[in-house]
């Protein structure tokens, strides 16, 4: 089929995914698939084609069922296709790492705060020791804070 001057054929229907494997076997550089719906064996095919070499371009959603039962349990085939670069902000990750350590500094001073004071007023058998309390409930709520960011 011709369209716009690009040589392709175009599938649709039930039936399609026969005449499309046929096609597929005999693909000797390059396969493209734009399609929201693959099979498990599909995704088994494209995964077995890219490791002799030939490049596999997929469009698809991101919510495939594709799991495979093999003798290690349960895997995902589709993730062996994909190749995803990854870049790393290391500002990002210092930050988060003091971010870290302060919401654990937070929870130290507040369980000790917290501990101290109720060992204290019980001790002492005097109320107003617990008012002492409400800093420390601020210092969970900053902790608490933090740990919200670093997510």
């Amino acid at each position: 089929m011709y369209y716009n001057g690009a040589i392709c054929d175009i599938y649709i229907g039930k039936g399609a995914g026969t005449k499309l494997m046929k096609e597929i076997n005999r693909a000797k550089n390059s396969i493209k698939i734009v399609s929201p719906y693959l099979s498990p064996s599909l995704n088994k095919e494209l995964i077995d084609f890219h490791e002799k070499n030939i490049d596999i371009e997929l469009v698809t959603t991101d919510d495939i069922e594709d799991f495979q039962i093999n003798k290690n349990g349960r895997s995902k085939n589709i993730h062996k296709l994909i190749i995803q670069n990854r870049v790393v902000d290391d500002e990002a990750v210092k930050k988060r790492e003091e971010w870290l350590v302060l919401k654990k500094v937070l929870n130290s001073i507040g369980w000790g705060l917290f501990t101290s004071l109720f060992l204290s007023g019980y001790y002492h058998r005097n109320i107003n020791v617990f008012f002492g309390l409400l800093p420390v409930f601020f210092i969970f709520l900053i902790a608490k804070i933090y740990k919200r960011k670093i997510k």
